[in-house]
């Protein structure tokens, strides 16, 4: 037989008083409530997981409903322009006076190879 069933046997039958008995009892009694108190934590814990998980959907559903109280509504209409950068042109005359202020003068190639290089920088700072 199962031993569950020879304890429901004996339970209502008078038991000869015995120390070590009596304090084993004790002991199981509060084993057994102290793992009743686990198991009713995790079970509270595992309620408390699922209703965080829903909590937390009703709150995106409400974001999404109420999404123009948060943000205007035209917030996303305009898009802010780049700002752009001021570039300096010098003409030929002014290149040319550098040029003698530093006493180096540069041939009519260099010179336009660096016409087409700040060209295209300032067309690079443009873009």
């Amino acid at each position: 037989m199962d031993a569950t069933f020879e304890f429901e046997k004996h339970r209502h039958a008078p038991a000869k008083y015995s120390r070590t008995l009596f304090s084993k009892s004790v002991e199981g009694m509060k084993r057994v409530e102290m793992i009743r108190q686990k198991r009713e934590a995790a079970f509270i814990q595992k309620r408390q997981a699922k209703a965080e998980l829903i909590e937390r959907e009703k709150d995106r559903k409400e974001v999404a409903r109420d999404m123009s109280l948060i943000r205007s509504a035209q917030a996303g209409l305009r898009v802010p322009k780049p700002k752009r950068a001021k570039v300096l042109v010098l003409n030929d005359a002014e290149m040319e006076e550098e040029d003698e202020e530093d006493g180096v003068q540069n041939s009519d190639s260099e010179e336009e190879m660096l016409q087409d290089s700040d060209a295209e920088q300032a067309e690079a700072i443009l873009n």
